[in-house]
């Protein structure tokens, strides 16, 4: 994990790749969330209503940090419109993200958007404390709830 004054970049210790982001990773920077997979997300801060660790399960399944998002629909329309290269791409991933969308519904997931834990260097909790510790003027100011555990801050 590689930290400055103005970011904190997080290495995927596995994951995606392609031709325009060889390396996967999260950046968190004091404009918002930067997730680099095989497909790019970037969330502003003023985008975000909460942060919320959970499990998918009791049985050890690994963790997840949700990203609660203020407006899915206009975050997803975004997305679709930086990711898709055409048409028959567009329709494909707005088919995915509506289909995930119904698959949400009847999880405990509370967000269409994670970082899991089973890519991460760190645990999902220590990223919360780092968050918390890094941007903390951040979730101040745009009203962002973080979920700790039982405790919500």
């Amino acid at each position: 994990m590689q930290v400055s004054e103005t970011e904190m970049l997080i290495p995927y210790t596995r994951g995606f790749r392609n031709s325009h982001a060889p390396v996967a990773h999260l950046s968190i920077s004091h404009q918002g969330i930067f997730i680099c997979n095989f497909l790019f997300v970037f969330i502003r801060w003023d985008e975000i209503s909460a942060l919320v660790p959970y499990s998918q399960d009791s049985k050890g399944a690994p963790r997840r940090l949700g990203i609660v998002l203020q407006d899915s629909k206009a975050v997803l329309a975004r997305f679709l419109e930086e990711n898709s290269r055409n048409f028959w791409q567009r329709a494909l991933y707005s088919f995915l993200v509506k289909i995930s969308a119904w698959f949400l519904r009847f999880s405990k997931a509370p967000s269409l958007l994670y970082i899991g834990q089973e890519v991460l260097p760190i645990s999902i909790d220590e990223l919360v404390m780092a968050l918390q510790e890094r941007f903390a003027t951040e979730l101040c100011e745009y009203h962002i709830s973080v979920y700790s555990g039982n405790n919500k801050r």
